[in-house]
């Protein structure tokens, strides 16, 4: 089940694209000069360049939404890496904006239930 989630997860990204996009040593830093916290988030499925130290990972991107105008908003699902980043966020005083819940279905035999 782990994996289908993260693959959910991946595929959200794909499907509502930021306008403008970089990684930034595995994260996935998405802009998109607006509210959407969808494509004005940065992704962290991907764990940082070991060479990185995660302070320096955080204020990379930090860097990278002061410098755009928006407000930083770090995307925080299970599968966030690394796992600790919750926890250093914290100590930058982040705070939960908003919580999301995904849903889905198995569409197999959908076909026979709406004749």
């Amino acid at each position: 089940m782990h994996s289908l989630w993260k693959k959910i997860e991946q595929s959200s990204l794909e499907t509502w694209p930021a306008l403008h996009s970089k990684k930034v040593g595995g994260w996935n830093v998405r802009l998109s000069d607006g509210y959407s916290k969808r494509s004005n988030s940065v992704s962290t499925l991907e764990d940082i360049d070991p060479d990185v130290t995660l302070e320096d990972q955080i204020v990379s991107c930090e860097a990278d939404y002061h410098k755009a105008g928006l407000p930083v908003v770090f995307k925080m699902t299970p599968f966030t890496q690394p796992s600790e980043l919750d926890q250093q966020l914290h100590l930058h005083n982040y705070q939960i904006q908003d919580e999301t819940r995904v849903q889905y279905r198995s569409l197999a035999g959908i076909e026979e239930e709406y004749k």
